[in-house]
């Protein structure tokens, strides 16, 4: 009997990563592929020689007639790919034993149009095992991954196994530097494909300093124009025709509408959000503070942060009422907030870049995970602040980039 395998070509996209790619090759060739076919993507260090070393004659090479970003080096894999099946591999990763047989075989038997997996997190300087990324029970259900339309809940959103004909017609957006995955997921979701997820262990990622997953400046850009694509009222529909729960649909709009920067259409979601009926795990007082704080309405904010402080002090509350605190030009009392949140959540990187300098705001727009696959807030610095309305003034504080 042959392989499932022997149906997936296994693509990496690489640019500037001869220092990596070996490894990625050969986690690859041990999955018995089709092919394994390498994006070059404009590199400048020798990577498509190391990948051929590493892999021989089993290793095709693709270049990239013009560095654009990472969706239009996907988009120009897909003409190179001939198998029925697909599975991306990032050139500073590696696969782990029977990964894509074990997910060939459950997409095919489940019927799905693609399959995710759980991730193993590893630091990329010294190849220690940082931490096991497993996925949230509720993405296993089978209209968990609806919930991708409120924000990405899978650590492996960017590495799954495709069917080869869907990844065509759905496509990769070519002017998406990066969440160019989950713009690729929401599109696919809509598009009627059948998305499965497994909660075994098959990737291996390295982080890496200079990883394009730690600019999250660009990422929250990118995902901004990613979600701009789905009219608010095609989501709504679309959720509500699938079984999602009227409160739950609400609060996804909301979601969107943060991380969109359109806070008027985010309250108004949420003022939708009946009585938080399934909705037991989100704060939304918090929220609701969060959003007049970012509408710079810090007298309301106040009020709401601070009752949702009193019943349950969450950290992301205490950050976000330190800094309306702060902007009201109350120091002493934000500095506290900022020191309750990281005794609370050490490693918060918002907290601490707010309790450092006496100047900073950083906002955190979404409530912090519990979910260790995605609590990536110690994860990088947040940057970026969003576009101010039309002839309104430029905003004093930043919205957290470290919560997509």
């Amino acid at each position: 009997m042959v392989a499932l395998s022997r149906y997936t070509t296994i693509v990496i996209v690489a640019r500037n990563a001869a220092a990596t790619i070996a490894r990625a090759v050969r986690s690859a060739l041990a999955q018995r592929p089709a092919s394994i076919l390498v994006v070059d993507d404009q590199s400048s260090d020798g990577t498509a020689v190391c990948a051929r070393d590493a892999g021989g004659d089993a290793v095709s090479c693709a270049v990239v007639p013009q560095h654009v970003g990472l969706g239009h080096a996907r988009r120009f894999a897909l003409r190179h790919v001939t198998s029925p099946f697909l599975a991306w591999l990032d050139a500073d990763d590696e696969l782990l034993e029977g990964r894509i047989e074990r997910l060939v075989a459950e997409l095919s038997e489940r019927g799905c149009d693609l399959m995710f997996d759980a991730a193993a997190l590893h630091d990329g300087a010294t190849g220690v095992l940082v931490r096991n990324l497993p996925v949230p029970a509720f993405m296993l259900e089978p209209d968990g991954p609806l919930r991708l339309f409120e924000r990405n809940y899978l650590p492996g959103l960017a590495w799954p196994v495709v069917r080869t004909d869907l990844a065509r017609r759905v496509g990769y957006d070519p002017c998406l530097a990066t969440a160019d995955d989950i713009d690729f997921a929401l599109r696919a979701l809509r598009a009627g494909a059948r998305v499965g997820v497994s909660a075994a262990i098959g990737y291996r990622q390295y982080a890496l300093a200079n990883s394009l997953s730690r600019d999250l400046t660009l990422q929250r850009s990118c995902l901004r124009q990613a979600l701009a694509k789905h009219a608010y009222a095609d989501v709504h529909e679309f959720l509500l025709g699938h079984g999602m729960a009227r409160d739950r649909v609400s609060w996804t709009l909301c979601s969107m509408a943060l991380f969109r920067g359109e806070y008027e259409q985010a309250m108004a979601f949420l003022d939708a959000v009946l009585g938080g009926n399934g909705l037991e795990d989100l704060d939304l007082g918090f929220v609701r503070g969060t959003i007049l704080l970012l509408s710079a309405d810090l007298a309301g904010a106040r009020r709401a942060l601070a009752v949702a402080r009193a019943r349950a002090s969450k950290p992301e509350c205490l950050n976000n009422l330190g800094v309306a605190l702060r902007l009201g030009h109350e120091e002493s009392a934000a500095q506290d907030c900022f020191a309750e949140a990281l005794r609370r959540f050490p490693g918060y990187v918002d907290a601490a870049r707010n309790l450092r300098n006496p100047a900073a705001a950083h906002i955190t727009t979404h409530p912090l995970r519990a979910h260790p696959s995605r609590s990536e807030y110690d994860l990088g610095e947040p940057r970026l602040a969003p576009s101010p309305a039309p002839g309104a003034a430029s905003p004093p504080w930043m919205p957290s980039s470290a919560c997509l």
